[in-house]
């Protein structure tokens, strides 16, 4: 299948072979032709499969239709990086479509009064600087015709469900809702598609199921057991030097992004480091450096994990394991996009076992267990039995044990009813008897 059967005009055939496409991916094979016949998309699919091709074309071809004053959509996404990446990826298709149409970003981060000034068809936001904007009335979303929610499980987990609704809310002149998600099986996100859209066309792809997702076939997987959690280091920085390339090191939190940096740098490397606290102009400097370069070390927290486009990734290395398979997932297709071969390294702890297996459940995918000489140890062979964790003993429950063990050495013997029901009173059955007996024994007329 090409594009020329996914129902686009001309415009959208120049704006995807502008951009060297040549086959549409199945997300944009099944949401495509819906969302140009104008019915409302509700699509899961995992990440890096097109989602944003998905959702511009038809929006491109929606603007051909007529120029009118104002923003005419709204793409709201859960990072800077994101809506950055949308927003450049709609201004070379509007570019090679041949619409003097721009878009335009308004995320945190960045000057109010630029943003101000921007006069953008396509708007890609943030939802909490963009909820800020409609409260002060500082944009007008009655043109509206287009709104886009992508990344949405990430929005809701990030706690930002109430901003969307707002925003949701604004636009209520819009033509077309889509939402886009890596999962959409749900309670959250069937929900909210039940309140905003109108019998929405569902688009289900493998790995839209939350943790049940597969991993790209050219990606291998690999990990190495570390009992002490200072060998992490050493290992490493031993790995990277064996096998050189752009790579990704994540690790749990923001406090954890320098002390690694810094590991790296004293060991010869050039890393550049991202966290979600950082100014906006310093993480655009930082994903621009690793972008450009060819050995280069980007270590990030899991904001890295979703969405972003890098190209050339070689390897993904989880410095510290992820909470959950979804965010995993989300790590690893950092690498092998497109078709291309990629390496996902773990450096697994003792209480991350147990991890290692659900990975390999879910994913159907092998993880290769290895073993570097003097830096990691052999893989137990059976996972560690948890230490079942006894409950606390409360007061009560102390003074009820006392009690108990005090009676329970003391014989006790039951006394019923039936025993003591009559016990003090007369037997006038027994004074009937005796009486008789003094009457028989009295001399003949004598009262006994």
């Amino acid at each position: 299948m090409n594009f020329g059967d996914l129902s686009l005009t001309e415009v959208g055939l120049r704006a995807a072979a502008a951009q060297g496409w040549t086959e549409p991916t199945p997300i944009q094979c099944l949401a495509v032709p819906k969302a140009m016949e104008g019915f409302d998309i509700l699509a899961g699919a995992p990440t890096g499969t097109g989602k944003s091709a998905a959702f511009l074309l038809p929006i491109i071809e929606r603007l051909a239709m007529g120029e009118k004053p104002g923003p005419r959509v709204i793409i709201i996404e859960p990072t800077r990086e994101l809506a950055r990446q949308v927003c450049d990826l709609a201004n070379s298709l509007l570019e090679g479509a041949g619409l003097f149409l721009e878009a335009a970003t308004i995320t945190g981060g960045e000057s109010r009064e630029i943003e101000l000034t921007q006069d953008a068809a396509i708007i890609a936001a943030t939802p909490g600087r963009l909820v800020e904007f409609l409260r002060r009335r500082f944009l007008n979303t009655d043109g509206v015709e287009i709104l886009v929610i992508d990344e949405a499980d990430r929005m809701f987990d990030l706690g930002m469900r109430d901003d969307v609704a707002f925003i949701t809310r604004h636009c209520s002149y819009r033509f077309q809702t889509m939402l886009f998600s890596a999962t959409i099986d749900s309670e959250a996100i069937d929900d909210f598609a039940e309140q905003v859209m109108n019998d929405p066309f569902e688009v289900r792809l493998g790995g839209a199921g939350g943790d049940s997702g597969r991993l790209p076939t050219t990606l291998r997987a690999r990990a190495y057991f570390v009992s002490d959690p200072l060998r992490k280091g050493p290992l490493i920085c031993e790995l990277m030097r064996t096998a050189p390339g752009k790579s990704i090191v994540f690790v749990r939190t923001k406090e954890r992004v320098p002390m690694v940096a810094r590991m790296l740098r004293s060991a010869g490397f050039c890393p550049i480091g991202i966290q979600g606290d950082m100014a906006q102009s310093d993480r655009n400097s930082a994903l621009r450096r690793f972008d450009e370069g060819q050995d280069v070390i980007l270590v990030a927290t899991d904001i890295a994990a979703r969405g972003l486009d890098i190209k050339g990734v070689r390897y993904v290395f989880n410095y510290d394991m992820p909470q959950t398979v979804a965010t995993y997932i989300h790590r690893a297709g950092r690498t092998a996009r497109a078709g291309e071969s990629g390496t996902a390294i773990s450096l697994v702890e003792s209480r991350e076992l147990a991890l290692l297996g659900k990975v390999e459940r879910f994913t159907s995918t092998p993880v290769e267990r290895r073993e570097a000489k003097d830096l990691s140890q052999p893989f137990p062979a059976a996972l560690p039995t948890p230490r079942r964790k006894e409950p606390p003993i409360h007061a009560a429950s102390k003074r009820n044990a006392i009690y108990r063990e005090r009676h329970e050495r003391i014989p006790h013997k039951k006394v019923r009813l039936r025993d003591r029901k009559n016990k003090g009173r007369p037997d006038f059955e027994q004074k009937r008897l005796r009486r008789e007996q003094r009457r028989k024994a009295a001399p003949d007329g004598q009262e006994a």
